[in-house]
């Protein structure tokens, strides 16, 4: 596992390529955040992972606004 005890924060983590590039992180042992303006898909996205054993987290995120990134 290439990745164990590393975050990785996956913008644009609800979409398909987004997810699809978390789920290959998972496999490789990171802990996620998937971050979206889309909050209840990056929390599905965040489930999924976590029902196959990955540590994920979801957060509401738009990276063209400072304040959402601030919080």
């Amino acid at each position: 596992m290439k990745l164990q005890n590393k975050v990785t924060i996956v913008t644009g983590g609800a979409g398909y390529i987004g997810s699809h590039i978390a789920a290959r992180l998972a496999r490789e042992g990171a802990t996620l955040v998937i971050a979206d303006l889309n909050l209840k898909g990056a929390q599905t996205v965040a489930a999924g992972l976590a029902a196959d054993g990955a540590t994920a987290a979801a957060v509401e995120l738009d990276l063209c606004d400072l304040g959402s990134i601030h919080h």
